[in-house]
């Protein structure tokens, strides 16, 4: 998309506004724009600040702009906020749940794991701390796509060419918020139901010998699988049906 800076006045110092040479045809998020200063000397432009980079619309139209003939070029962000904390979500936070509930097992893990916890650490362990729980949540995502996907909601289904319809921006843009607002929520509530049996497991190992915690935590178990599982259920049609949805728009 491209915007162009029309003169307001004949004096080098007065602002310009700004004025769409090819609107889109779908709404533009005007906080994800890097903006870029294109000066056309043919037109006198004078030069001055070549590039601006990670301007918004909203704030050159408060600030003034010291040339002419210039144009203003615009490529949308990708939403690094909304992609980064799905991805926590959908892997990070089943994978640390999941090694947490193994590490109860296995003392080995613990241990590999104790420098990233030492206020003194460096960037190594912690970044091995992450990749371990990253690892962990892949695996889990692995079993959680088999479950929900292959098993129990096999017969939602996208159909074979659901992705090559996707080529208008608007649909491709809307698609993309299905993913961040169900998808991600169902890989979150379906990984957390798998990657928290070890900890319930070794929970329940731990306290067999008294029947009162044994209950409780049997019931506490029981209730926040059955309520992750049927949340991952619910998020997962919902993903599949708005998809088929957008495309069928």
């Amino acid at each position: 998309m491209q915007f162009q800076l029309t003169e307001l006045s004949t004096d080098t110092s007065s602002s310009y506004k700004i004025a769409l040479v090819t609107p889109p045809t779908y709404p533009i998020d005007i906080s994800r724009l890097r903006i870029h200063f294109c000066f056309d000397n043919s037109q006198g432009g004078s030069g001055l600040h070549p590039t601006v980079v990670g301007l918004a619309p909203n704030d050159i139209l408060n600030k003034l702009v010291r040339s002419r003939g210039c144009y203003l070029e615009a490529t949308e962000l990708k939403d690094l906020t909304s992609t980064s904390f799905g991805y926590i979500i959908a892997f990070l936070l089943p994978g640390l749940a999941c090694l947490y509930g193994v590490g109860l097992w296995y003392n080995q893990v613990p241990a590999l794991l104790q420098p990233a916890s030492n206020s003194e650490s460096t960037l190594g362990p912690s970044l091995v701390f992450l990749l371990a729980s990253t690892a962990a949540g892949l695996l889990v995502s692995a079993v959680r796509w088999l479950l929900y996907e292959k098993l129990l909601c096999k017969s939602k289904r996208f159909a074979s060419d659901h992705f090559k319809k996707l080529q208008t921006p608007e649909k491709l843009s809307s698609f993309k918020a299905v993913v961040d607002e169900h998808y991600r929520y169902h890989q979150f509530f379906g990984g957390m139901s798998i990657g928290l049996l070890p900890l319930f497991v070794a929970w329940i190992r731990l306290h067999r010998t008294s029947n009162l915690w044994l209950t409780a935590i049997l019931l506490v178990a029981i209730a926040l699988e059955a309520l992750l599982i049927v949340t991952g259920i619910d998020t997962y049609c919902k993903y599949v049906d708005r998809g088929n949805h957008i495309v069928g728009s």
